[in-house]
């Protein structure tokens, strides 16, 4: 966890952007995907931030088209070793949001 914690950091430093905060953690049961939960959160979130920039870091181990559909952009990546499945590219992403 140390070392996918200095690849995020990393990945912050390299995009060169200021952030007023950050979301994280952001899960929902997979069982209980598809039910409006993590939208219904995602907006909260968004509300706790409002006019205010702010970020996360997701990769391809999530669900990150989440973001995408929901007015995030992803504005870094890193490619690393997939802890997974060996043979499968692994990304790191830093995602961003204005909310207004």
């Amino acid at each position: 966890m140390a070392e996918y914690d200095q690849l995020c950091a990393k990945l912050l430093k390299e995009s060169g952007r200021q952030f007023d905060g950050e979301v994280t953690l952001f899960a929902v049961e997979p069982s209980l995907q598809g039910k409006g939960i993590g939208t219904a959160l995602f907006e909260k979130a968004q509300a706790y931030f409002a006019h205010k920039n702010f970020f996360l870091y997701t990769d391809t181990g999530c669900n990150y088209s989440f973001y995408d559909t929901h007015g995030m952009h992803c504005v870094a990546k890193q490619k690393n070793q997939n802890p997974y499945q060996k043979n499968k590219p692994f990304y790191i992403f830093l995602y961003a949001a204005t909310v207004s």
